[in-house]
């Protein structure tokens, strides 16, 4: 069993135990003010809840049920009819809409927060229940993770070592915040001429006999480079290729979601298509994915991305496809990692060069570290 060092905090003492460990250890430890914040305040709301029993049950079923993750605005409609805590209600809601607020400016600041909760559970059996939320800035500079007791008292979390105690986690970047993020995105690419704008019926249409595809049907990650904090890991492709306009060769991007994708070392099977190879001039194109890993600025992070494949245009134009190709993989690679997010929008693997009619069965990726089952797939007209 893993060892989790905590320190509580209540009425001014701090003391220092171990979870699901048999010997105590002591360790002297600097006080500190602490600072409350709206995330502290919603936190402590939903503290208050869970000393309800019936808001207990409701609210880890609802969880449980949700491994990703549930939005906030959902548990609270839910609770509205069976919690009579008015007050912890009242916070919430105020919390939500002051979130609201914030994502009414993004078209003007970029930025977006959907507050959603997610259930950590560990290993080993345990019925005592913490509630925290992801900290802000960089991953790489968190020294622990505050969290509280249904006492409402401070316990301090490894960054590194997953507790053995339940966790609800407040989250203001997940998976619902990922999905508004990809919609701007590729309205972005669109409007840059990076990416066609024809939907999938149109595409079906215009060729009268169906959509040529590849397919998804198995994919695992090695190391999906996400903290235990943040939960499941919000994985995105970005694909690739080249189209010809006007005798010029154009990069051709799409922003794609893998919702799916929660735990590394572990095989799903998605059938999800991810290359339409109608937006193509060529049988050829790029798969990269990434991972969503803070809450920057996204219309700062995609114009990134377009002025990146904007500077090699020209150069692209002219080159064999194959090359071609090549070339806008390196200026979305090159793009993304220095610039991309706060902390970086993890680099997880590439697929370079995935042609048409191959089918690809446990493919390994550039970086080794996602193995994939990619194949051709026919989608009839209707």
């Amino acid at each position: 069993m893993r060892k989790l060092k905590v320190v509580y905090l209540a009425l001014g003492l701090i003391s220092l135990g171990l979870f699901g460990c048999e010997k105590q250890e002591q360790t002297e430890v600097a006080p500190q003010k602490e600072v409350v914040t709206a995330k502290d305040k919603a936190i402590l709301a939903v503290v208050d809840l869970l000393n309800q029993q019936t808001n207990k049950e409701l609210i880890i079923g609802e969880l449980m049920s949700n491994p990703r993750g549930q939005k906030l605005t959902t548990i609270v409609s839910n609770l509205e009819k069976a919690s009579d805590n008015m007050q912890a209600m009242q916070t919430l809601q105020g919390y939500i809409a002051e979130t609201d607020k914030v994502n009414k400016l993004s078209d003007e600041t970029g930025c977006i927060e959907i507050p959603e909760l997610w259930l950590y559970q560990p290993n080993v059996k345990s019925d005592e229940v913490l509630v925290t939320y992801v900290p802000d800035g960089n991953e790489k500079d968190w020294k622990y993770i505050k969290a509280y007791n249904l006492k409402k008292e401070v316990v301090y979390l490894d960054v590194n070592t997953k507790p053995n105690v339940q966790v609800v986690v407040l989250e203001t970047n997940g998976s619902e915040a990922l999905k508004v993020k990809i919609d701007y995105m590729n309205k972005a690419l669109q409007k840059a001429g990076l990416q066609q704008q024809n939907s999938i019926k149109a595409k079906v249409n215009t060729k009268g006999e169906g959509l040529e595809t590849s397919k998804l049907n198995k994919i695992r990650l090695t190391d999906d480079k996400e903290p235990w904090i943040k939960g499941a890991a919000e994985i995105y492709a970005i694909t690739s290729g080249i189209r010809d306009v006007n005798g010029k060769k154009e990069a051709e991007i799409s922003i794609i979601d893998m919702p799916y994708l929660d735990n590394d070392g572990t095989d799903y099977y998605p059938n999800q298509i991810l290359l339409f190879w109608s937006d193509y001039s060529y049988q050829g194109a790029n798969i990269q994915i990434y991972e969503q890993d803070s809450n920057y600025n996204y219309k700062e992070l995609t114009t990134i991305l377009i002025n990146g494949v904007a500077t090699i245009a020209g150069t692209i134009s002219t080159q064999p496809w194959i090359a071609a190709l090549g070339t806008v993989a390196s200026a979305i690679a090159e793009a993304l990692p220095d610039e991309w997010y706060t902390d970086n929008d993890d680099y997880v693997d590439s697929f370079y060069t995935i042609m048409k009619t191959t089918t690809y069965t446990n493919y390994s990726g550039a970086a080794n570290n996602a193995k994939m089952t990619l194949a051709p797939f026919f989608v009839p007209a209707n």
